[in-house]
């Protein structure tokens, strides 16, 4: 378990070396966005602590089991901390994967979308605020997948649309060296869009699911999403 504070806004924890979740800083307490795995509460809990910050929301940037795997725990712990997903991916997190008429027919799989007990407090949708945080829709890796863009430190929380353990990537191209995020993606192509949307951001940090927080990221976002076009 690593802790790496990355300004006064955002701090990253790490779970195994590979699978983040963060903490960022509001004048209320903490927005946590993603859980990791299960049994990993008690750390996250710990941190807010010591970092002087009661948590008040958790997100969820998707409803993969590595992203929702603490929630139930935080939520025994926690129950007035208000519980967020994006209004299409809480159909995932409720056991729901018909897809719209409109959306792609790639297949999802259900395994990798772990039932929890925890309620959906808020559905959100792109442009809406959390706190200091914009969400923005990036489907691809899953139909309902978001990022979340912090404007005072220019910091992106981008859950799985990039990867950058062994070299930064983008979810739906295949990393051998961790092909995990691209395995469990449910639509290369939109995975693709949706990644180069963000670097119209140019974020200051690119802070992903998995992998160590990237400063002035753009250049590097840049050549991800056009390796991962050209490989199409």
């Amino acid at each position: 378990m690593r802790v790496t504070t990355i300004d006064q806004h955002l701090i990253q924890l790490t779970q195994w070396g590979a699978v983040n979740c963060y903490l960022v800083r509001e004048k209320d307490g903490f927005t946590l966005v993603d859980s990791c795995y299960r049994g990993f509460d008690r750390f996250i809990l710990e941190i807010a602590a010591k970092a002087s910050g009661p948590l008040k929301r958790i997100v969820l940037t998707h409803a993969h089991r590595d992203h929702v795997g603490s929630l139930e725990g935080l939520r025994e712990k926690l129950p007035n901390a208000q519980i967020m997903i994006s209004v299409r991916e809480r159909r995932l997190y409720e056991g729901d994967f018909s897809l719209d008429t409109d959306e792609p027919k790639s297949r999802i799989r259900g395994g990798d979308f772990p039932r929890c007990k925890a309620k959906v407090d808020r559905a959100v949708s792109e442009h809406d605020l959390i706190g200091s945080l914009r969400v923005i829709s990036t489907p691809g890796h899953t139909p309902g997948q978001i990022a979340l863009f912090d404007p005072r430190n220019a910091a992106l929380i981008v859950g799985d649309a990039f990867s950058s353990l062994f070299g930064l990537s983008v979810a739906g191209q295949l990393n051998w060296l961790f092909p995990f995020p691209t395995l469990a993606t449910w639509n290369a192509q939109m995975a693709f869009a949706s990644a180069d949307k963000l670097t119209h951001l140019e974020p200051w940090y690119l802070a992903p699911g998995h992998g160590p927080v990237l400063r002035d990221p753009f250049a590097m976002m840049k050549a991800a999403v056009k390796k991962a076009l050209a490989s199409v």
